[in-house]
C-alpha cells in the first residue's frame, strides 16, 4: 500500500509538471491569437484613425483576464507538486525509521527529504519565469486598456501616466499574490508539521511495543 501511495505522488508530481507546460504553451497560444486579432483589426481598418478603440480594450481586457486565469493556474500546479513531493518524502522518512536499525547508514543514501525539500521559490526558477512573464503580459494588457480608454477624456500624458500607474499596481499585486501563495514561510510550517506528526505516531508505535 505504501509503494502504491508513493508512486501515486511520483505520476501526481510528473503529471503537475505535463500540465505547467500544456498551460504554458496553450497561454502563449491565446495570446498569440489575441495580437493576430488586434493586427488583423487594425489593416481592415485602413489605419490607426479608424481602429475601433472599444473593441481593442476589449481585446486587451479579455488578454489581462486570461492572463490572470493562467497565472493562477500555474501557482495551483506548483503547489499540487509540491504536495506530491511532500506525500512522497514522507513515505520515505517512515521507511528510514523503521530500516535503520538493520542499516544504521542508510539516511545518508538520500539527499531528497523532508529537511531538504526547497522552501519557498527562488528567483530565476521555471515556475518564477513563466509567472513573470505572465505577469508582464497580464499587467502590459491591463495598462493598454486603460491608456486606449482614458485618451480622450484625459490629455496624452495623463492617460500615458494613468496606464503606467496600472501597469505597476498589476505587477505588485502578482507579486504579492505569488510571494503569499509560495511562501517560504508557509512551506517551512507545512513540512515541520509533517516532521511533527510522522514522530508522534512513529514515537505511539515504539511505545506499544
Amino acid at each position: 500500500m505504501l509503494l502504491e501511495e508513493f508512486n501515486y505522488a511520483g505520476v501526481t508530481a510528473y503529471q503537475a509538471m505535463e500540465d505547467r507546460a500544456r498551460i504554458s504553451s496553450f497561454y502563449y497560444i491565446l495570446v498569440g491569437v489575441l495580437a493576430s486579432g488586434m493586427a488583423a483589426i487594425y489593416q481592415l481598418s485602413g489605419g490607426t484613425h479608424n481602429v475601433p478603440l472599444p473593441l481593442v480594450a476589449t481585446l486587451l481586457v479579455i488578454g489581462a483576464l486570461i492572463s490572470i486565469c493562467f497565472f493562477v493556474t500555474l501557482i495551483r500546479l506548483r503547489q499540487a507538486h509540491k504536495e506530491s513531493l511532500l506525500s512522497m518524502n514522507k513515505i520515505k522518512e517512515f521507511y528510514l525509521d523503521q530500516f535503520k536499525q538493520q542499516m544504521p547508514a542508510i539516511e545518508h543514501a538520500f539527499r531528497w527529504r523532508l529537511a531538504t525539500m526547497p522552501k519557498g521559490e527562488r528567483i530565476g526558477s521555471v515556475t518564477f519565469m513563466i509567472a513573470a512573464l505572465n505577469a508582464i503580459i497580464g499587467s502590459l494588457c491591463f495598462a493598454g486598456a486603460a491608456f486606449i480608454l482614458t485618451q480622450q477624456p484625459l490629455t496624452g500624458p495623463g492617460a500615458f501616466t494613468l496606464a503606467l500607474a496600472i501597469f505597476i499596481i498589476a505587477v505588485l499585486v502578482h507579486i504579492f499574490y505569488y510571494r503569499y501563495a509560495l511562501s517560504k514561510e508557509s512551506d517551512i510550517k507545512v513540512i515541520r508539521k509533517q516532521e511533527k506528526d510522522l514522530e508522534s505516531a512513529l514515537q505511539e508505535s515504539a511505545e506499544k511495543k
